[in-house]
C-alpha cells in the first residue's frame, strides 16, 4: 500500500473513530442512542464529564489535522494543476469548518449558522471541482466512476442545503399531554441537524471516492 494510500485510510478510520466514540459518549451522559435525524454533531461532546470532553476534543483535533494533511498530499503536493491545488485550499477549510461544527453550539446561532453555512458551500466547491477535473482531462486523472459520484452527490448536497425547511429550522414542535401540559422538542426530524449530518457524512465520501480511485 503506497503512502498516499495509508494517509487516506488512517484518515478515514480516524473518522470512523471520532463518530463512534462522540457517540458512546452522547450515550454515557444521556442514556440515549444519538439520532442524526435530530441531534446536532456539537452535541456528541460531553457536558457532563471533562475528561470525555477533552478526550473527544484530541481525537477530533487528530482527525481534522489527518483531513489537512490528507488534502495537502492528494490535491497539492501530488499535482501542480491550479484547479486541483485551489481544490486542497477549499478542503483544508472545509476540515477547519469541520472542527468548529462539532465544538459551537447553537447558544449563539449566528454564529452556528454561519458556520454551517460556510461548510455547505466548501462541500458543494470541492465535489464540483473534483468533478471538473475529471472532466477537463476526459478522464485520463480522474476516471469516470469519480466525475459521476461527484455530481450525484453534489447534487444531493445542493438539494438537502437549499431545502424550504432549513428557512424555519428554529421552530420546535408542539406537544401536550394527557394533563395539559405543553411542551416543545424537535420533533424526528430536526432539519438543520439533519442537514449538518448529511455535509458530515459527504465529507467523509469525499475521500473514500478518492481512497477507492487509488486502490484501481
Amino acid at each position: 500500500m503506497s503512502f498516499d494510500q495509508l494517509v487516506l485510510l488512517f484518515t478515514l478510520i480516524f473518522m470512523v473513530i471520532t463518530l463512534s466514540l462522540g457517540c458512546a459518549i452522547y450515550y454515557v451522559d444521556t442514556k440515549e442512542k444519538v439520532s442524526f435525524l435530530r441531534n446536532f454533531p456539537f452535541e456528541l461532546r460531553s457536558k457532563k464529564n471533562y475528561n470525555l470532553n477533552i478526550l473527544f476534543k484530541s481525537v477530533l483535533s487528530l482527525e481534522v489535522i489527518l483531513l489537512i494533511f490528507s488534502s495537502y498530499v492528494m490535491f497539492f503536493v501530488n499535482n501542480d494543476i491550479f484547479t486541483s491545488r485551489f481544490l486542497a485550499i477549499i478542503l483544508i477549510i472545509n476540515a477547519v469548518v469541520l472542527l468548529t461544527l462539532f465544538l459551537f453550539d447553537t447558544t449563539n446561532y449566528k454564529i452556528h449558522v454561519g458556520i454551517v453555512s460556510i461548510f455547505m458551500v466548501t462541500n458543494i466547491a470541492s465535489f464540483f471541482i473534483l468533478g471538473y477535473l475529471s472532466l477537463r482531462d476526459n478522464f485520463a486523472i480522474y476516471p469516470l466512476f469519480v466525475c459521476i459520484a461527484s455530481f450525484i452527490v453534489m447534487a444531493i448536497l445542493i438539494i438537502v442545503d437549499l431545502a424550504p425547511s432549513l428557512t424555519t429550522w428554529w421552530k420546535m414542535k408542539k406537544s401536550s399531554d394527557s394533563k395539559g401540559n405543553t411542551t416543545y422538542n424537535r420533533g424526528k426530524v430536526f432539519p438543520l441537524a439533519l442537514a449538518e449530518w448529511i455535509n458530515v457524512f459527504a465529507s467523509f465520501l469525499f475521500f473514500l471516492i478518492i481512497f477507492i480511485y487509488t486502490l484501481l
